[in-house]
C-alpha cells in the first residue's frame, strides 16, 4: 500500500526535528513530540521501533543513558530485535545493572544461538556478577562459535580478574595459534 506523501514527509521530518540548538540536547524537541504523536497511528510497529532506536542512540551518544534506556525499552515493546536488546544491554552495563544486561544477551542467544559475541557479552556480565564458572562456560562457547582474539582476550581477562593468572596466560589466543602450527 502506497502511503500519502504527507505521511512520508512527516516520517522523514521526525529525524530532523530534534533541535541541536536546544539547551537540553538530550530532550526531544516539542516539534518532534508533536509530529510523532500525529504520525504514530500511521506507522508500523517496525517503523516506530526504528525511530525509537535512532532516538535512543542519540540519547546514548549525548550521555543520557536513562533516556536511551527508555527509548530502547519502548522500541522493544513494538519490535523486539537483536539490535535493540544489544543497545539496551549496553545501557544496563553503563548503569552497572549486570543482571538486566545478562537477560538481554540471553534473549539474543535465543534469537541467534550461533553468534559467539552474544555468549561473550553474557559471559562478561556473569563475571561482573561474580559467577566465574558460568562466565567461563559462556566464554568457551563464544570461542567455540567465533575463535577470535576478542573472545580469547575476554576469557583471559575473566581468569585474571579471579586471580587465576596461569589459566589466563595458557588460554590466550596467541598460544592457541602456536599450538595449531
Amino acid at each position: 500500500m502506497k502511503q500519502p506523501k504527507s505521511i512520508i514527509a512527516s516520517k522523514s521530518i521526525l529525524f530532523e526535528l530534534k533541535s541541536p540548538k536546544n539547551n537540553n540536547k538530550n530532550a526531544p524537541s516539542p516539534a518532534l513530540l508533536q509530529a510523532l504523536s500525529q504520525v504514530k497511528d500511521f506507522m508500523t510497529d517496525s517503523q516506530k521501533a526504528l525511530i525509537l532506536l535512532r532516538e535512543g542512540k542519540n540519547c546514548f551518544d549525548n550521555g543520557d543513558i536513562r533516556g536511551a534506556l527508555d527509548c530502547f525499552n519502548e522500541g522493544i515493546s513494538y519490535n523486539p530485535s537483536v539490535t535493540l536488546f544489544n543497545l539496551r544491554a549496553a545501557c544496563h552495563k553503563m548503569m552497572e545493572m549486570f543482571s538486566e544486561a545478562y537477560f538481554d544477551y540471553s534473549f539474543n542467544i535465543r534469537i541467534e544461538p550461533d553468534n559467539g559475541q552474544h555468549y561473550c557479552n553474557r559471559g562478561l556480565c556473569l563475571a561482573r556478577l561474580k559467577k566465574m564458572s558460568l562466565a567461563l562456560e559462556d566464554l568457551d562457547l563464544a570461542i567455540g562459535y567465533e575463535p577470535s582474539a576478542t573472545n580469547y582476550y575476554a576469557r583471559a581477562t575473566v581468569y585474571g580478574d579471579f586471580g587465576k593468572f596461569e589459566e589466563a596466560l595458557s588460554g590466550t589466543f596467541f598460544l592457541k595459534l602456536n599450538a595449531r602450527e
